[in-house]
């Protein structure tokens, strides 16, 4: 990890961006496919995601639905460990509210103590009604036992005990065992709703954004204004990372026919689960009802995979590119296989992205310097 912390700063003042790419996956198991091919594909891709110069993998936390089905992510991170030996090793997220927080600083220890430090922990508050249903959760409580959670994880990571009293949780003078291998252990906020970027810049951990929950004419000035507001000597130490699906095709027509089934029911089945129009719930979950109302079965699939980088490899590049430069983004985190596609449509994707797109943006970005490549 100093290494690499090291490699961005050199990057930064010989006035180049280090743009990498990650995979990620939410273990969806659409029309009956057997869960034991879809994890076992998912392992293969990002190992083979590895060898083509992926930087990390990443999955993420649902529960109760096809949508997604990797209840506790760092069981499959230790797996996903066991068959890398460089890839970085991503949670993104792990629902606090769900979980007892020693638990989860426990699981994620041993995450990075067997990977010999290649943790990346994302972390979240959840948004799915019938998730926090599921568990007996309120969730107007959310926030307050992601505070707490996170508050008692980052201590028994950083003291290796843990004496804590809160409203949610309390725990007296815990020996906490085993210490991980990095510390710190790098931390990123799931950023969804615009509050959430205000937040995190005071408590100092990274910052996630996603394009399947905001535009980038949304992201762009928040997470630029979040990275100028970092220290200027360590400003591009940690890379801001952006999840987005991408598709590249050998055509912008062939990209389109290829994909559409699996975002069809990605789109189609993320709807039903997200806040309802009308549902009663906490005001700070407003932004993700109105996310709600703009899927489902009434939504316009192929408009909606035109706001992401679908298409053909010069399209996709002129895309990330721009992505890049709009948010100050150095780490894409490709969805790649959206919709559980098959194995082989998934590895062709992550080939054309490592070998042919990736080249384009880093050539692209090469020729600004970190302030050029920031919005105005």
């Amino acid at each position: 990890m100093l290494n690499e912390k090291f490699d961005r700063l050199v990057g930064f003042f010989e006035g180049e961006i280090v743009v990498d790419f990650s995979l990620f996956s939410v273990l969806e198991c659409p029309n009956g496919r057997p869960a034991q091919d879809v994890y076992r594909e998912t392992l293969d891709l990002f190992a083979y995601g590895e060898t083509l110069g992926a930087r990390a993998g990443w999955v993420a936390e649902h529960h109760f639905s096809d949508y997604g089905t990797l209840g506790g992510p760092a069981v499959f991170l230790s797996a996903l460990a066991a068959r890398t030996q460089k890839l970085r090793l991503g949670a993104a997220i792990s629902v606090l509210p769900f979980h007892d927080p020693i638990r989860v600083a426990e699981d994620y220890a041993v995450v990075d103590l067997i990977s010999g430090g290649r943790l990346d922990f994302g972390v979240g508050r959840g948004y799915q009604p019938k998730e926090f249903a599921g568990f007996g959760i309120d969730m107007a409580e959310a926030r307050g036992r992601f505070l707490e959670s996170l508050d008692i994880i980052q201590q028994a990571w950083r003291e290796g005990r843990v004496d804590y009293q809160g409203e949610f949780y309390r725990f007296d003078d815990l020996l906490f065992r085993p210490p991980p291998v990095q510390s710190p252990i790098p931390t990123y906020v799931a950023s969804v709703s615009p509050e959430t970027f205000d937040m995190v810049r005071t408590w100092g951990y990274g910052i996630m954004g996603s394009l399947l929950t905001n535009s980038v004419g949304q992201l762009g000035p928040r997470l630029t204004e979040f990275r100028d507001g970092l220290p200027e000597a360590s400003r591009w130490a940690k890379p801001i990372p952006v999840m987005t699906p991408v598709y590249v095709g050998e055509t912008m027509d062939s990209a389109f026919e290829e994909s559409l089934a699996e975002f069809t029911w990605y789109w189609e089945t993320v709807g039903k689960l997200l806040p309802a129009k009308g549902e009663v719930l906490d005001k700070s979950y407003a932004y993700f009802q109105k996310l709600g109302e703009r899927t489902g079965g009434d939504a316009d699939i192929p408009r909606a995979m035109s706001r992401w980088p679908v298409g053909d490899v010069d399209h996709v590049a002129a895309y990330l590119t721009d992505l890049c430069r709009r948010t100050t983004a150095d780490e894409i985190i490709c969805f790649a296989s959206i919709g559980a596609m098959p194995y082989a449509k998934a590895a062709a994707n992550v080939e054309r992205i490592a070998g042919e797109v990736m080249p384009k943006v880093r050539a692209a970005l090469a020729e600004d310097s970190p302030l050029e490549a920031q919005p105005a």
